[in-house]
């Protein structure tokens, strides 16, 4: 059963809505998996992956699992960050349908204070689709 949640997020004065919120306490604990199917096309913001509260200059790396909900594989082409704090590493073989391909990011909090905003978009075969990160970033 897939629940689908709506929450605001900003970046920039911007409000977007986003189709999934994930929250963890602490990054490294279990993790639940993003769908990327025909649902998710209808908003283009799939997740929103809250990170917790990190010390100035503290780096972080965790993993996303995306799930292909598609009947025909999924091929990410590219992935784009929107700034140079978050980097991600992924396996480019084409995702099974009901496969599940594991992102690695990778999160730097230097010269960075107060709440963050940050994107991670998946450029695939079915279309962009765009994983929000949040973070607050304390002296």
């Amino acid at each position: 059963m897939l629940l689908i949640f709506s929450a605001t997020v900003c970046s920039c004065g911007r409000g977007e809505k986003a189709a999934v919120v994930v929250e963890e306490a602490k990054i490294g604990k279990p993790k639940k998996t993003i769908i990327i199917s025909e649902a998710t096309k209808t908003s283009t913001i799939i997740a929103t992956r809250k990170l917790g509260t990190l010390q100035h200059g503290e780096v972080i790396e965790f993993n996303i699992d995306i799930e292909n909900g598609f009947n025909s594989p999924l091929i990410i082409s590219k992935i784009n960050s929107s700034c140079g704090c978050t980097s991600v590493e992924y396996d480019e073989s084409p995702t099974k349908s009901n496969g599940i391909k594991q992102l690695k990011l990778r999160y730097n909090s230097l010269n960075r204070f107060g709440t963050q905003f940050a994107n991670v978009t998946l450029v695939t075969n079915h279309g962009e689709f765009i994983v929000w990160l949040e973070v607050f970033i304390k002296n």
